[in-house]
């Protein structure tokens, strides 16, 4: 699988890569299950909270505008676009979620190892990962890298997941220099 730059969702890696600096990336690999009595943020189409239900159906939960969930998750809508205002004691907490089809990285599945790597001569340090996310940095490009006259580069993450099925899932990184 590709996930290009402009991509939405678990995979996002907005804008384009400056080659003169240093990058921390998270790859989101399961989203968080839904909480109550929590913020969850819309900051624009680009950044804002996803979920997974509590009772996994097969969507996750994008938050298309920022509140306080309720005490108790609503009934979450199970159908492409369609969306969920929360309630509370009859009274809207402000929160609305679009349903999303995901069939990723269930609940039930955790991440055991990830292995990282990149091309066109990019470095990667600070790498390690959690059960649901991956963590790196992307290192300043040297002068000589094949990255810089390229413009891409790409960053592979081969998943071990703790049911023993390995993935492999990379991303590409356009170059435009400040």
């Amino acid at each position: 699988m590709i996930y290009v730059t402009s991509q939405k969702g678990p995979f996002k890696v907005s804008g384009y890569h400056d080659p003169d600096s240093i990058r921390p990336v998270i790859v989101i690999l399961r989203p968080d299950t839904w909480q109550a009595a929590t913020v969850y943020r819309y900051v624009d189409s680009e950044n804002f909270d996803i979920v997974l239900p509590p009772t996994y159906k097969g969507y996750a939960q994008f938050c298309v505008n920022s509140g306080i969930s309720g005490a108790t998750a609503p009934t979450f809508a199970l159908e492409k676009d369609a969306l969920t205002t929360e309630y509370e004691s009859g009274l809207t907490t402000g929160l609305t979620w679009k349903a999303v089809p995901y069939n990723f990285m269930l609940a039930t599945v955790n991440v055991s190892d990830i292995t990282y790597s990149a091309t066109n001569g990019v470095t990667l340090s600070n790498t390690s990962n959690t059960t649901a996310r991956g963590l790196f940095t992307i290192d300043e490009i040297s002068s000589t890298a094949a990255a810089r006259s390229l413009k891409k580069f790409e960053v592979r993450l081969r998943i071990l997941f703790d049911s023993g099925q390995r993935d492999d899932y990379t991303m590409q990184f356009k170059i435009a220099e400040r």
